[in-house]
């Protein structure tokens, strides 16, 4: 995450959005390497018809500077992330989720001090902001990761995890009446397309 944030002061929106979402394209080659997983034919295919869907939905650009760098390196972190949840999370998912949330606060406390200081929202609306984020979308999706991710492949488990962006415009739609772009209903239906792929494979 500090990768991520830290590069979001040098590129857009739109290109760290896409360029966190390359852990699709990291997450077999490390699997590859750590798990000894293969991926088939039709697992290339849906990985790389996901991120061409990833491209259009975030409306990334093609170049690339100090902070596509950065968070080049944050979508490096989320790829062994993934695959060492896949390693270990078999044993005590609890505690593994536990420590992942533990040192994320630890190291992003440091962080905060050392570069931002400390200030407290005076509104009411940035603590409902902070609680959200701090109940469902870290302790809640880390937990259901560690505990679930086991049960398919880590290259497939990212290939899933590449819906993030399309549950993230719904939620801009219905909260602040946000609506893409044809361009972006290209992308997200690129992205499902690959995951139904993804999914009559593994039923079949």
């Amino acid at each position: 995450h500090g990768f991520q944030i830290v590069g979001l002061k040098y590129t857009s929106a739109s290109n760290s959005a896409f360029i966190t979402s390359l852990y699709v394209v990291f997450t077999p080659f490390i699997a590859y390497f750590i798990l000894g997983d293969e991926v088939k034919e039709r697992d290339a295919l849906s990985l790389g018809v996901a991120i061409i869907g990833l491209y259009l939905i975030s409306g990334a650009s093609l170049s690339f500077n100090y902070g596509d760098l950065l968070t080049t390196l944050c979508a490096v972190s989320f790829a062994f992330q993934i695959v060492l949840v896949q390693k270990f999370g078999e044993k005590d998912y609890i505690s593994l989720a536990f420590w992942q949330i533990f040192w994320n606060f630890v190291f992003s406390t440091v962080y905060a001090l050392t570069f931002e200081g400390v200030a407290l929202p005076v509104e009411i609306s940035p603590w409902l902001g902070i609680l959200y984020t701090g109940v469902f979308a870290t302790v809640i999706a880390f937990t259901l990761q560690v505990k679930y991710q086991k049960e398919t492949k880590a290259h497939k488990a990212a290939l899933i995890y590449s819906a993030e962006p399309i549950f993230g415009h719904i939620s801009a739609f219905l909260t602040i009446g946000e609506v893409l772009t044809l361009r972006g209903y290209l992308g997200a239906l690129l992205i499902l397309s690959a995951i139904w792929n993804e999914i009559r494979n593994e039923n079949r």
